[in-house]
C-alpha cells in the first residue's frame, strides 16, 4: 500500500520503555513476522470485508430497488460483485473506505446496488457493467484523505471547511488512476459534477461527464437523500425520488432519470405503511406497478380497528388511496 501511494519512507517512533540495544532486534524481528504473515492476515481481512459486503448487499437489495432477491438485478449484482471482489485492487481501496468512519462505506453499497440495477437496464454489456461496479464502490475513496473531523462534524460545513472537503474527488482520482484505468479513476473526479454545469470541480456539462459518473452521481445524491446525516434527517423516499425525478435535465441526465425511477423500489416489500384514509399495512407486492403504488395487505382499517380476514388493495388500480408515510416497527 505505501509504495501504490508513492510512500517511500516512514519516520519511526521506537518504543521508549525497551533499551536502545534492543530495539533494532525487536523491530526488525516484527517486520519478519509481518513479512511471514503477510498473505495469512490479508486474507483474513479480506475474507472478513467480503463477508460484510455481501450481508450488506442482500439486506440493501431488497430495501432498495425493486423485484429483490429473486429477480434479474439480484443475481447479476451478485455475480458481479463475486468478480469484483476477487481484485485484491479493490478490496485494499474498500477497507480505506470502511476505515474514513462515516457513513461512506454503507453508502458506496448502496449506490453500487442502485447504479448495477440501472447499468442493467441501460443495456451495458459485462465488461461496462464491471467498470461502472468498481466506481460505484471506489467513488468516494479520497475522502480517506480528508480529516475525518469535517466529515462527521454535526454542523453545516463552514464554506472554508467545504472546499477542503470538495478536493476529495481531486484525491480519489490520484489514488485511483495509479490502479484503474482512466474511466473509473474519472468518476472519483467527476461524482459530483452536475448535468447543467452547476458541480465541481470542473463545471462539466452534458455528455462531457463520464457516463459512469452521471449515474453514480444521480445515485449518490439519492442514496444520500434517503439517510440520515448529521445535520438533518431522512427524506422519505418517495419526497427523494420525486427531488430526482424533477432535476432531470437540470441536474442529472434525463435518460438515465427515466431509467433510475423504473429500478428503484419507493417502497420495500414487508415494509409497514400508513395510507391516506388512516388504515395500515404491508407492502405485499411492487413488481410492475408503478413507483409508489404497490399491492396492499390491510392489517388496520380507517379507525385502527385490526382487519382479521385477509383483505389486500391495489393501489394503481385504487388511485382515491395513497401512501402518506412508511412507519417504522
Amino acid at each position: 500500500m505505501l509504495n501504490n501511494h508513492g510512500i517511500k519512507e516512514v519516520e519511526i517512533t521506537f518504543d521508549p520503555h525497551l533499551q536502545r540495544d534492543d530495539q533494532d532486534t525487536y523491530y526488525i524481528t516484527r517486520i519478519k513476522a509481518t513479512i511471514e504473515k503477510k498473505s495469512e492476515s490479508e486474507d483474513s481481512t479480506y475474507s472478513v470485508i467480503k463477508e460484510e459486503l455481501f450481508n450488506l448487499m442482500h439486506r440493501y437489495t431488497k430495501y432498495i430497488i425493486k423485484n429483490g432477491k429473486d429477480g434479474r438485478n439480484f443475481e447479476q449484482l451478485n455475480k458481479i460483485i463475486h468478480h469484483l471482489l476477487s481484485k485484491e485492487s479493490v478490496l485494499e481501496y474498500l477497507l480505506m473506505i470502511r476505515a474514513i468512519g462515516d457513513s461512506s462505506f454503507h453508502q458506496a453499497i448502496q449506490v453500487f446496488i442502485v447504479s448495477i440495477a440501472i447499468g442493467i437496464r441501460m443495456k451495458l454489456d459485462a465488461f461496462q457493467l464491471t467498470k461502472l461496479g468498481i466506481s460505484a464502490l471506489l467513488y468516494d475513496v479520497g475522502k480517506w484523505r480528508i480529516d475525518k473531523r469535517l466529515l462527521i462534524k454535526s454542523d453545516r460545513l463552514k464554506q472554508e471547511e467545504y472546499d477542503l472537503v470538495k478536493e476529495h474527488t481531486i484525491f480519489g482520482y490520484m489514488m485511483l488512476i495509479e490502479n484503474f484505468d482512466e474511466d473509473i479513476a474519472s468518476v472519483a473526479l467527476q461524482h459530483h459534477e452536475r448535468y447543467d454545469g452547476s458541480g465541481y470541480p470542473y463545471n462539466l456539462t452534458n455528455d462531457r461527464i463520464n457516463i459512469y459518473a452521471r449515474i453514480i452521481s444521480l445515485v449518490d445524491v439519492y442514496i444520500s437523500l434517503i439517510n440520515d446525516r448529521n445535520y438533518r434527517k431522512r427524506y422519505q423516499k418517495h419526497e427523494a425520488i420525486e427531488y430526482i425525478f424533477g432535476s432531470g435535465g437540470y441536474l442529472f441526465d434525463p435518460e438515465i432519470v427515466s431509467h433510475f425511477v423504473e429500478v428503484v423500489a419507493v417502497f420495500s416489500v414487508g415494509c409497514m405503511v400508513e395510507l391516506n384514509d388512516g388504515s395500515v399495512g404491508l407492502v405485499k407486492e411492487i413488481k410492475n406497478n408503478p413507483v409508489g403504488r404497490p399491492v396492499i395487505e390491510l392489517l388496520f382499517d380507517a379507525d385502527r380497528n385490526h382487519i382479521k380476514e385477509r383483505k389486500y388493495v391495489d393501489l394503481s388500480k385504487e388511485l382515491n388511496l395513497y401512501i402518506i408515510q412508511e412507519l417504522t416497527v
